[in-house]
């Protein structure tokens, strides 16, 4: 920026220099013409620079005797406001340009889904490396699929909302962002195989506030249907206070069934439905045949559950479009209760 106006003030220097001297040889009369004052470069430097930077003149000014002189000096002024306003604006822009703490932030290559606390989670990991950290950091995450409404409408690309447990957090360490897959969830009824075979993406943004600059910065990054790896986890932190960036994105496999959470769910229930008939006292008299009617409700009620998963399950408008699943039907703990039942009738 300083050379850029030295360069200008030399320039328009060199100019009346050339202005003045061709008038006076002109004349011819030996006087100092156009400018009053002076007569050598350095002076004519000097009211450039005023020409430019100050509102009046002092003993250097040009006069009307020279009429290309007044043309110069209304060109000088009129090219001095707009390079002071154009280096004006570039500084404002390179100041307020968040591109040094976007490329801080970083969002893990692969999305994860495994078991935490008994329920299947996506999780995907962010992390914010800057020594002067965002506030008010703010992470929201929408999964774009197609539907099938019940009015027969495709909608190719349907957002919807996914919800975080982090979704406000301060990094000031990389964590793990997780979207507990429950019956809320349009995840829901998707399993591992369903992530290979069907196309959807999972877009995920970062919105926060410079702390220097108060400017917001968001930074964004989408995960495929083959982006999301079933059965890992993120690997933890040795230290609480060393974070290895080597490592931001290294994964671990642990046990994970392949089973949708809808699925998952069933079967845990009716593994408590066979755990109440195991626990059933002796004295009790179970027939076959009010265990099989037993079986026929527990059935019948899976049955009139619906094959296509819901999106919007509280309204009832929305459903996927193309995913269909089979119902799972846990026989071999109703043939245990029978066997049971039989060596207790024994």
């Amino acid at each position: 920026m300083v050379a850029t106006h030295f360069v200008f003030w030399f320039v328009f220097a060199a100019i009346w220099y050339a202005v003045a001297t061709s008038y006076a040889d002109d004349i011819g009369d030996g006087k100092t013409h156009c400018v009053n004052g002076t007569s050598s470069f350095a002076g004519l430097l000097m009211m450039s620079v005023e020409t430019q930077m100050t509102i009046g003149y002092g003993v250097r000014f040009p006069n009307e005797e020279c009429p290309e002189a007044i043309i110069v000096m209304v060109f000088e002024i009129v090219a001095g406001t707009a390079l002071s306003g154009g280096l004006s604006s570039l500084l404002f822009t390179k100041l307020i340009r968040p591109n040094r703490h976007v490329s801080s932030v970083g969002f893990s290559k692969k999305a994860t889904v495994c078991l935490r606390d008994g329920e299947l989670c996506l999780q995907f990991r962010v992390w914010d490396l800057m020594n002067v950290h965002m506030i008010g950091s703010t992470i929201t995450a929408y999964i774009l699929k197609p539907i099938r409404t019940l009015e027969g409408e495709l909608v190719k690309n349907y957002i919807h909302q996914l919800k975080l447990k982090e979704a406000r957090a301060f990094l000031l360490w990389p964590i793990t962002v997780v979207h507990v897959i429950n019956a809320e969830s349009p995840m829901y009824d998707l399993s591992a195989q369903d992530c290979m075979d069907y196309r959807f993406e999972i877009v995920v943004c970062l919105q926060g506030s410079s702390k220097n600059m108060g400017t917001v910065t968001q930074s964004r990054t989408s995960y495929l249907s083959k982006e999301i790896i079933w059965g890992y986890r993120y690997s933890k932190e040795h230290e609480a206070y060393e974070i290895d960036d080597e490592n931001l994105n290294t994964v671990e496999q642990v046990e994970t069934p392949l089973c949708s959470a809808s699925r998952l769910k069933e079967f845990e229930t009716d593994i408590k439905i066979s755990t109440n008939l195991l626990s059933t006292p002796t004295d009790m008299s179970i027939t076959p045949t009010n265990l099989s009617i037993c079986h026929e409700e527990t059935s019948s009620k899976i049955d009139s559950i619906p094959s296509t998963p819901s999106l919007n399950r509280a309204a009832g408008t929305q459903r996927s479009f193309g995913w269909n699943f089979r119902r799972f039907y846990p026989e071999k703990y109703v043939n245990t209760v029978e066997a049971t039942v039989e060596e207790r009738r024994e």
